[in-house]
């Protein structure tokens, strides 16, 4: 049963993006639900389809038990290492720009 609520997810969130929906979350949620399922390979697809649409939250995928099945995989964890490069470029960015409003 859980099995079924899972594929219906999968379907009716691939339908939103089939129609044209962009949302990386769920992209993100596309991913965690591959990862579920054990196809490390859409799995990385569709995590570096959230990460490509603006998603960067590595601290909930880092912590999240779906995601448990592809902490050894090499593809997304150099994608989540992509990710957190990318977090420290912003607070780079933002202590940058106080410090020159502050000066």
């Amino acid at each position: 049963m859980a099995s079924e609520w899972l594929d219906l997810s999968l379907t009716a969130k691939l339908n939103f993006v089939q129609q044209g929906g962009t949302d990386k979350w769920v992209l993100a949620d596309i991913a965690s639900i591959y990862a579920i399922k054990g196809d490390l390979n859409k799995c990385v697809e569709w995590m570096e389809k959230a990460v490509h649409s603006g998603w960067c939250d590595e601290h909930y995928a880092s912590r999240d038990p779906y995601f448990e099945t592809v902490e050894g995989n090499k593809e997304f964890h150099g994608l989540m290492t992509s990710v957190r490069q990318k977090i420290e470029n912003m607070k780079l960015n933002l202590r940058l720009e106080d410090e020159v409003i502050l000066n």
